[in-house]
């Protein structure tokens, strides 16, 4: 049996966080990772760029029950904390747009900062490495798995979501999450793409348009994006809607009704609308009203609004009265998207639901059930918004449960 001051189980940001955190204080750090290599998730986050954190912060930008929580882990381990911290391990960055990235815009050279990192502080990586037995002790926690037993003081579980199985995030560690006796709240993907069973997503597939979006829930409107929307066949992804995906898919397991309005002509107001159609009718009168839209939209999103109106491809601008000139501009500026569903795991970006945060102490992450257990990163039920939010809470609360674990 391998004794060790700390068992840190998941190799992902979180776990690794927590391994480098702790061994500098001078503890002896294992890390298990039941896939063939750490850091895997990191090489998909920001498209490959890598956004590592965001230059807003604050509890505004989670899904949560608890930000106060939220405010505690992010004021203990800031963001300019961590962009300090992401200099001693080699890694230096820049920001755009808000949105902060490694200098090498490359995910990959990210992922190799953290392992040089474990190495240099001596964590000993166990990968290909699943746990199979677990008995908290008076000495701390005997571990089994098929690589060996280990016998550890503290042991932090991070071991990710649901989201993005391929990486490693397949839910195998919960069991023994219970199993030490904590409750795992529903877990549902976030920051995925919406289904929708409107003919115009069908009509439109595979179209980026710029679009401002609101959120309605029973009828009421919960929240407005602006940004890239993309439409596709089976429904509607891009950034706008990730930012949705979240409460949008909790609400709609609740049996909410959810639906979204999209105004495709963000710039144009309702009255100037009115004019520039005027106008543009009356110099072209004898272009199709779908010729005309393309003019301001994609050509996809200009038939698909002409169809929307009940109006055929084929009429001319000519045509077009007072009536049929607001069913347009209602197609155009709240055009309506019910939500039937959504993507699995497999195509989510992160997790929402897992560990309550009111069984976990925001200074130290260490289990306030358990003793010497301590939790940190996806498991945790808070999730980000996109904008590198997600993985800031993998390093704030990682690196605050290795820097606890090893007092």
């Amino acid at each position: 049996m391998r004794s060790t001051d700390i068992l840190i189980v998941g190799a992902g940001p979180a776990g690794m966080t927590a391994a480098i955190s702790a061994a500098r204080q001078g503890a002896r750090v294992c890390l298990v990772e039941h896939g063939p290599e750490p850091g895997k998730k990191i090489l998909s986050t920001g498209n490959g760029h890598c956004n590592l954190t965001n230059v807003q912060m604050g509890p505004d930008f989670y899904h949560t029950s608890d930000p106060a929580f939220v405010q505690t882990v992010l004021e203990l381990f800031s963001r300019d904390q961590t962009l300090g911290f992401f200099r001693s391990l080699g890694i230096w960055t820049f920001e755009k747009n808000g949105f902060v990235y490694p200098r090498s815009e490359a995910a990959k050279t990210v992922r190799e900062a953290f392992c040089l990192a474990l190495s240099e502080a001596k964590v000993s990586l166990f990968t290909e490495t699943n746990v199979t037995g677990l008995r908290p002790e008076k000495r701390g926690f005997q571990v089994r798995t098929d690589h060996g037993d280990f016998l550890a003081r503290k042991l932090i579980f991070a071991p990710g979501g649901l989201a993005a199985p391929k990486t490693g995030s397949d839910g195998s560690a919960y069991i023994w999450i219970k199993s030490l006796g904590h409750r795992v709240d529903q877990m549902l993907p976030a920051l995925v793409q919406l289904h929708s069973d409107s003919t115009f997503c069908r009509e439109t597939d595979g179209v980026r348009v710029q679009a401002q979006l609101k959120l309605w829930v029973d009828g009421k409107k919960w929240e407005s994006q602006t940004g890239e929307l993309q439409l596709v066949s089976y429904g509607l992804s891009g950034f706008p809607i990730f930012q949705f995906s979240s409460p949008a898919i909790r609400l709609f397991e609740e049996g909410k009704q959810i639906r979204i309005t999209a105004d495709f002509l963000p710039w144009l107001g309702e009255d100037e609308w009115k004019t520039w159609w005027q106008t543009a009718a009356l110099a072209f009168p004898q272009r199709t009203v779908a010729g005309l839209l393309s003019g301001l939209v994609p050509p996809k999103v200009a038939a698909a609004a002409v169809t929307a109106a009940g109006l055929s491809n084929s009429v001319t601008a000519a045509r077009i009265g007072k009536e049929e000139e607001n069913l347009l501009l209602n197609a155009l500026k709240r055009q309506e998207f019910r939500m039937t569903g959504y993507n699995s795991f497999d195509r989510a970006q992160t997790t929402s639901g897992g560990v309550p945060l009111s069984e976990v102490s925001p200074q130290t992450m260490e289990s306030k059930i358990c003793p010497g257990l301590y939790l940190a990163g996806e498991c945790l039920n808070a999730d980000g918004r996109c904008g590198g939010y997600n993985l800031q809470w993998a390093f704030s609360t990682g690196y605050l449960a290795g820097q606890a674990a090893a007092r």
